[in-house]
């Protein structure tokens, strides 16, 4: 076996086990570890696949900034540190079923299709390619993008201050 391959195993079955851990745990900051481990394993198979680019968005935009995000507005919300930060489990012979059904299925679906593997040549530098894309014929949508983001910072602070003031 390649030694791509058993990397590719060890990473799965990484994710694999944080998933599982992520449905079954009732604590809200390990689950959001659990997701941590997840998203940067799957970093490590995006680097496998040879999409660097994609595997430091990855790493920059989930890893460390939702993360990050998600711990700061755990911590720093009052009520759900004064009741405990935990959630619970519901449902969960459905969610098994539903998980194995949909598994199965897009395996089978894999097994039976005709996908085949065609070596092509990659660009030499995918990271300066993408970033002369982005800044020439897709500017418009970068930009646009940028915007959003903005607006929704914009409004998401708004919010949160018309909410304070409603609490006083």
């Amino acid at each position: 076996m390649e030694t791509s391959n058993i990397i590719f195993l060890f990473l799965a079955a990484i994710m694999v086990g944080a998933v599982g851990f992520i449905l079954f745990s009732t604590n809200i900051l390990r689950i959001l570890f659990a997701f941590a481990l997840v998203t940067i394993a799957l970093a490590g198979i995006y680097v496998l696949l040879h999409a660097e680019l994609v595997a430091v968005i990855q790493l920059m935009i989930y890893a460390g900034g939702i993360v990050v995000i998600m711990v700061f507005g755990i911590m720093l919300t009052k009520e759900i540190s004064e009741k405990g930060i935990t959630t619970g489990t519901h449902q969960i012979f459905p969610a098994i079923l539903i998980f194995l059904i949909v598994m199965f299925g897009g395996g089978w679906m894999i097994y039976r299709s005709s996908l085949t593997w065609h070596e092509e040549a990659m660009p030499t530098n995918v990271v300066e390619t993408t970033g002369k894309l982005f800044l020439t014929d897709h500017l418009l949508a970068f930009e646009l993008v940028a915007f959003l983001l903005l607006v929704v910072l914009v409004g998401a602070s708004f919010v949160a201050h018309k909410s304070k003031e409603a609490k006083k």
